[in-house]
C-alpha cells in the first residue's frame, strides 16, 4: 500500500523529532528527485540545512534500509561526498524517516552538459569509481546482487507484466524483446552500480563559472543501489544528453575503470532509459494514479512514433581504449572514433601484440603475429531469433527478423569481455581493419565478412592471402 504524499509542514515535523537540536525555520519540498519518497529541504534555527526523506510503502522502507547500511561503507571508498544518516523516527505502519545533513553542490542538468575535459569528463570518472567497488560491500549490506542472465530474464518478464496491461505499443514491445533476446548483448560483468543516476542525485562545484572547472563534490539518491549491469547508470545521461557529452563520460569512463567497458553498454543504456517508462506506467497502474498513467501513456506513445521502424542495436564504439580524457593519441583512437553508427562493410581484426600502429584499412606490408576476428553472430543468434519469434507469437505482435540481422553485424565490431580482459595489459594497442598479405597464419582466425555475412576459418600453417 502506497501512502499519500506528505506535507511540508509534516516532513519538517519529522526532521525535527529524528535530529536532536533539529528547530526548523524553513521547509522546502523537493520534486522530482524520487516518486517514491517524500524528500524536503528543511532549515533549521542555528542556520544548518537538512534533507529528510520518508518512504511512501513498505517496498520503498526496505530499500531505503538497505542504502543505510550500504552509505556508511561507500563514504570511505569513495572520492565525492555521500551523505550519512543523522537521524531518523519510526514511522507509524513501517519504515524510518531519514534526515541526512544537507551536502553542498549544485545539481546537474544532462542537457547542457559541455563535451571535452572538465564536468562530463568527472562525471565518467565518478562513474567509474563507483563501477569498480568491490561487489562484496553490496552483498554484505543486502542489497540485491544479480548475474547477467538472471538480469536480463528479469527484464523479459517487467516486458511480460507491462504487455499485460494492454497500454503498450506492440512496436516497442518487439523492439524490446528483440533487443532482450540476443544474448550476444548481454555478456557484461555486473558492477556495482548507482541504480538510479540522473542529474538530480549528482551535485558539483565549480572553480568559476567555467564547465571546465567543474568536479562532482556529492552524489545522493542510492535507494536502487545494487550488483547489476553498468549500463543502467549511463541510462537517463543516453536520453539527455548531447552525442558528443556522452562519450566524452564514456571515454572517461572507461580509462577509470578497472574493466574494459563492453561492446553493447550503450545500447543496453539506451534500452534501460525506455523501459523506465515500461516501470512508470506499471507502477501507476499499482497505485491506480491515473494522472501518473496519463503521463506515462503519452511518454510510450511519443517513444513509439519516434522509434519505428529503428531497433535497438549494439553500434560501433566511440571509445576504443581505456584512458583519461586528454591523454590518448588521437591517432590510436582509429577510424572507429569517428565512424557513423552503422554496420561496417569490411572484416575487424583486433592485433594482440606487435607495436602500437595506426589503424588503416586496405593491405598491409607487416605479417601479424596473432590475431583475433569479433565475429557476426554467435552460435546462439538463430536460436535467439527463433525464441522472438515464439514470444511475439504468443503476444500476437509481428515476428521479424528471420535471419540475422544489421545488429549482429555492428555488435561485432566491438570487443568482446574475453578479448578486453587479454588486452588490458597493453592499451596501445587499438582497432584495426584486417591486414590481408600472404603471412602465414600462426593460430586460429576467422576472418569475417560482415557485408556478405560469411565467415572463414583459417587454421595454423593456413595462408592468409
Amino acid at each position: 500500500m502506497t501512502a499519500a504524499p506528505r506535507s511540508p509542514l509534516h516532513l519538517a515535523a519529522l526532521a525535527s523529532a529524528a535530529v536532536k537540536g533539529l528547530d526548523p525555520v524553513s521547509v522546502e519540498p523537493v520534486h522530482g528527485e524520487d516518486d517514491r519518497c517524500d524528500v524536503a529541504h528543511v532549515r533549521d534555527s542555528q542556520r544548518r540545512s537538512w534533507t529528510v526523506r520518508v518512504p511512501r510503502s513498505a517496498a520503498d522502507a526496505a530499500q531505503m534500509e538497505s542504502a543505510a547500511a550500504l552509505l556508511p561503507h561507500l563514504d570511505k571508498r569513495l572520492p565525492f561526498e555521500i551523505p550519512q544518516e543523522a537521524g531518523s523516527v519510526t514511522l507509524p505502519h513501517s519504515g524510518r524517516a531519514m534526515v541526512y545533513p544537507q551536502v553542498r553542490g549544485r545539481n546537474l542538468d544532462f542537457s547542457g552538459l559541455p563535451s571535452g575535459p572538465g564536468l562530463a569528463a568527472a562525471l565518467g570518472r565518478a562513474l567509474g569509481e563507483i563501477h569498480n567497488l568491490d561487489p562484496r560491500l553490496y552483498d554484505e549490506a543486502g542489497v540485491p546482487v544479480y548475474d547477467a542472465e538472471t538480469y536480463r530474464l528479469r527484464h523479459l518478464a517487467e516486458l511480460d507484466r507491462a504487455a499485460g496491461t494492454g497500454h503498450v505499443p506492440a512496436r516497442l514491445l518487439g523492439r524490446w524483446e528483440r533487443a532482450l533476446e540476443n544474448v550476444a548483448h548481454w555478456r557484461f560483468a555486473p558492477a556495482t552500480i548507482h541504480g538510479r543516476l540522473s542529474g538530480e542525485l549528482l551535485l558539483a562545484d565549480f572553480d568559476d563559472d567555467d564547465a571546465a572547472s567543474g568536479r562532482i563534490v556529492a552524489i545522493t539518491g542510492w535507494d536502487e543501489a545494487r550488483v547489476a549491469d553498468p549500463a543502467d547508470d549511463f541510462a537517463v545521461l543516453w536520453s539527455q544528453a548531447t552525442p558528443e557529452a556522452f562519450d566524452t563520460v564514456l571515454e572517461a569512463y572507461a580509462g577509470t575503470r578497472h574493466e574494459r567497458p563492453d561492446r553493447a553498454l550503450e545500447m543496453r543504456a539506451r534500452l534501460a532509459g525506455e523501459l523506465r517508462l515500461v516501470r512508470e506506467l506499471v507502477h501507476a497502474e499499482a497505485g491506480q494514479d491515473d494522472r501518473g498513467r496519463a503521463e506515462a501513456l503519452a511518454a510510450l506513445q511519443r517513444l513509439d512514433d519516434e522509434v519505428a521502424g529503428d531497433d535497438l542495436v549494439a553500434h560501433t564504439p566511440s571509445v576504443t581504449l581505456p584512458g583519461p580524457v586528454g591523454d590518448a593519441d588521437p591517432e590510436l583512437r582509429g577510424p572507429l572514433a569517428s565512424a557513423p553508427r552503422s554496420s561496417p562493410t569490411q572484416p575487424v581484426v583486433l592485433q594482440d601484440s606487435g607495436p602500437a600502429q595506426t589503424p588503416r584499412a586496405g593491405l598491409a606490408q607487416a605479417p601479424v603475429e596473432s590475431a583475433r576476428v569479433i565475429p557476426v553472430a554467435d552460435s546462439g543468434a538463430e536460436q535467439d531469433a527463433v525464441s522472438g519469434r515464439d514470444r511475439a507469437a504468443r503476444r500476437g505482435t509481428p515476428a521479424e527478423h528471420d535471419e540475422a540481422t544489421p545488429s549482429a553485424a555492428a555488435a561485432a565490431t566491438r570487443p568482446s569481455e574475453q578479448d578486453a580482459a587479454q588486452e588490458a595489459g597493453s592499451p596501445g594497442h587499438g582497432a584495426q581493419l584486417s591486414p590481408r598479405g600472404v603471412e602465414q597464419v600462426q593460430e586460429d582466425e576467422y576472418v569475417v565478412d560482415t557485408a556478405r555475412h560469411t565467415t572463414t576459418h583459417l587454421r595454423p600453417g593456413d595462408r592468409s592471402g
